[in-house]
């Protein structure tokens, strides 16, 4: 795909998407505010720590370099076979506060790499352009839309989309039949997880990061020795089994983290 930017057929007035529209009518009540967190290699981790900010990465699709996070739960690409080792390949998460999102400069309801592959065609048509999905930002559209179609944070951890017959109008039945769809083909489920993009290099602070967490063979290495005397940042450690694939840990990472939301109350 070109970098050219996405065409405006999808939107409904005003350079607004029929999904920020529809979502318009939507009020996210007493809904709880959780974390933005992004997933990342350990090299890169080190890197990101030792130079005090994020490591923006050119991103074919969109002409630009960003660096992406997910809303709560981490959905870091695990589609690899490869064992653990020690921990060469295991992710860590910089768990961010959620003032993160003031520096969005794009918001979608799923991953758009998977969109821009044509891995969601079996539940949104072609014919939808990609911006027929965006939201701006803040607004409070990310708690709006979890509300609306999850009911909680809880159940949008673990994808139990409950809204089915409650939207109106073709891109939202698209989207709802994609978030209801158990299947993990063709595309696992980072297809609900909410992605932020941002441009600006986010600082690794305590003003910015809330936590991070490590598999526990970094534990004791110099970047996160950094992180928690020097910069002050809470880290939190999961389990690394050497000898299996780097997806069987997934639960750990994710449990982990949603620890770390239930003690600032984003979650139960």
């Amino acid at each position: 795909m070109s970098s050219a930017k996405p065409s405006n057929a999808g939107h409904a007035g005003a350079g607004r998407s029929s999904l920020a529209v529809w979502l318009d009518g939507c009020s996210a009540g007493d809904l709880p505010t959780m974390s933005w967190v992004h997933a990342t290699a350990p090299s890169v981790a080190q890197a990101v720590v030792e130079r005090g900010h994020t490591l923006s990465e050119s991103c074919e699709f969109f002409g630009r370099a960003l660096t992406y996070l997910n809303y709560g739960r981490p959905a870091y690409p695990f589609g690899d076979d490869r064992v653990m080792k020690s921990a060469l390949f295991g992710p860590v998460i910089f768990v961010f506060h959620a003032i993160v999102e003031a520096h969005g400069v794009s918001l979608f309801p799923f991953d758009t790499g998977a969109f821009h592959k044509g891995l969601y065609g079996g539940w949104i048509p072609r014919e939808y352009p990609l911006d027929s999905y965006e939201m701006k930002p803040g607004e409070d559209v990310v708690r709006r839309l979890i509300r609306r179609v999850y009911g909680s944070n809880e159940a949008y951890w673990v994808g139990q989309a409950d809204g089915a017959g409650t939207f109106e109008g073709p891109m939202a039945v698209a989207l709802m039949d994609m978030y209801g769809d158990p299947s993990v083909e063709p595309a696992d489920d980072r297809r609900y997880a909410i992605e932020l993009a941002v441009a600006a290099q986010l600082p690794i602070n305590r003003e910015y990061v809330r936590a991070v967490v490590v598999p526990d063979s970094l534990a004791a290495d110099k970047f996160v020795l950094d992180l928690k005397h020097n910069k002050n940042i809470p880290v939190f450690v999961y389990r690394t089994y050497p000898r299996k694939k780097i997806i069987e840990h997934r639960v750990f990472i994710e449990e982990k983290v949603r620890e770390i939301e239930a003690r600032f109350g984003g979650i139960k």
